[in-house]
Formats: structure tokens, sequence, C-alpha cells
């Protein structure tokens, strides 16, 4: 007989028999058929939770299609535009780029300001030439006799060019009517008078004869043909007075060297910047043999000294 608590139906089982009775699904898996349908199933699962996770919370917003007249091509009611209207900013842009497009245009290429003139006869052509570049460089601020001959006067320095200077600008500023007025070329040809020697010449010639060469021979060379032009000297005269000018000991290599002595003003030139760089280049590289020298007598009379004490 079965007791009060027992029942005979069978689908209330305890659980833990309900447990013991059922597969593990690991056992399944061991299977190859129910292998792959449990890895399967897994692996759908996880993905379907991992895209349910992923899926952003933000709604998607549909993309405005083209309208069916304009995929088939027919033309709207209305016209459209070519290009975009500028904005503010491309505006402002395109008018700045515009003024200073004209600016380089009236501004001119830079050019270095002449150095003042402060009444050394021999910068005279050196100034004029300085101020008729600057000028000619800057049309465009320089455009009247009045500017030019101010631009030209304020670079007047020294006493020696100050009573010059002071005549020359009181004709531009105290200019009255019925007066005849400054012009350019007529202060330019003043100043050539006032300044210029007298014999440009013989000047050149007592400069040159009695040039030296100093440190370095291109400097030299460049003094000399500056003069050499005024002088109206011949190349063979030309010659002479630069050999005169060089060193005792650079004129001897060049007289005897291998090929000879040169045979024009140009060779002389060659010549002397050739052996004067290689002098240096020597006097350079033998200055450390030197001190080391003078080190090792020093050591020397050092321990000489030690040994008698």
């Amino acid at each position: 007989m079965l007791g009060p608590d027992t029942t005979t139906d069978e689908g209330t089982q305890p659980d833990d028999e309900q447990r013991n009775n059922s597969t593990p699904l690991s056992t399944l898996t061991d299977l190859p058929f129910f292998g792959n349908i449990g890895t399967s199933g897994t692996r759908t699962e996880n993905s379907t939770e991992s895209l349910e996770f992923s899926t952003p919370s933000t709604p998607i917003v549909e993309e405005d299609k083209p309208d069916e007249t304009e995929m088939l091509g027919e033309q709207s009611s209305t016209p459209k535009r070519d290009q975009k209207p500028k904005t503010q900013e491309e505006m402002i842009i395109s008018v700045v780029t515009a003024v200073l497009e004209e600016k380089k245009k009236d501004k001119g290429v830079k050019v270095a300001a002449p150095e003042p003139f402060d009444g050394d006869r021999k910068e005279t052509r050196r100034f004029l030439t300085e101020v008729e570049i600057y000028l000619r460089m800057h049309p465009t601020e320089y455009d009247t006799d009045e500017k030019k001959c101010l631009f030209f006067l304020s670079y007047l320095r020294g006493k020696d060019t100050q009573a010059w200077k002071q005549r020359n600008t009181d004709l531009i500023f105290d200019w009255k009517d019925g007066d005849e007025k400054l012009e350019w070329k007529d202060l330019k040809a003043a100043f050539k008078r006032h300044y210029l020697p007298i014999d440009i010449k013989a000047d050149a010639q007592l400069k040159i004869e009695d040039m030296k060469m100093g440190e370095r021979a291109d400097n030299y060379i460049n003094e000399f043909r500056v003069l050499a032009d005024e002088s109206g000297y011949d190349e063979e005269a030309l010659a002479h007075i630069f050999r005169k000018g060089l060193p005792f000991v650079l004129a001897d290599k060049i007289l005897n060297q291998p090929q000879g002595r040169p045979k024009d003003l140009n060779g002389w030139y060659e010549a002397a910047i050739r052996f004067d760089e290689q002098y240096k280049y020597a006097k350079a590289v033998q200055k450390p043999r030197r001190f080391q020298m003078a080190n090792e007598k020093k050591k020397k009379f050092e321990k000489k000294e030690t040994t008698v004490n």
C-alpha cells in the first residue's frame, strides 16, 4: 500500500530525480552531430546578443532621397544656381588679396637704401649711383622732382656737407611765386660740380700709385680696378703699378712661378689671389704645429730645471 504522501503521477517526480534523468548538454555536445548543433546555437545566441548590445540607441535618420523627377532627368520649376553664394569670410579674403596685390604693384622691389654721404670726394660717385638705383626702383614713392631732391638731401651728413645741404634745402622750403623751382637734374649737376674732383684722371693716378696691399689680395684688387678705370693708364703700366703694391714675398712668388710671370693684368690678379690663399692656408695649418713645438720646449725646460734642483 502506498502512503498518504506518495502519488502515482509520473509527472510529479522530485526535482533531484528530474536533474538525474535529464541528459546534460555537455554530454550531448561530445557527439559529432549534437556538438555542431550546440556550438552553432551558442554562437548564434552570442552573436544575436552582441548585436543587441552593439545597436546604438540613437535613432536612424533617413537620408533625403532624390526626387523621381530629378532621377528621370526632368527639370524642376526652380532654377539651379551654378555657384554657391560667397560667405562673408570669403568675401573679406578676396578683398584683402586684391588690395595687397595693388600695393605690391605700387611698392616696387626692396632695394638697400644708400649709405649717407659725409663729404668725402672719393665717395661721390658711389653715393650718386646708390641714390639713382633707389629712386629708379621706387618710382611711385618718388614721382616728383621735389621728393627726389629731398630724399637726396636727407642723406647728406656731417659738417662738410651742412652748408651745401642747407642752401639747397632752402630753395625748396622757401620757394615763392616767381622763383625757379629746383629740379632733380639741376641738383645732381650742382652736386657733381661741388664734390667731384676737377681732374678725375689725375686724382686717380695719384691714388693708384700710392696703393699698397693690406691683409687680403682680393680687397686690394677690387680697389685697384676702380682706380684703374679712371686713371687712363694702359694695361702694361697698370701691371707694373699693381706689382709694386704687392708685398715683396708675394710678388717674388708670382715672378718665379714655374709657368713664368703673368702675361697680362688679369693674370696678375689671378696669381695674386692664388698665392695669397696658399700662404694663408699654410699659415693656418702650421699654427698648431708651432704651438706644439713651443709646448714641447717648455716641458723640456721644466724637466731640466727639476733635474738640476
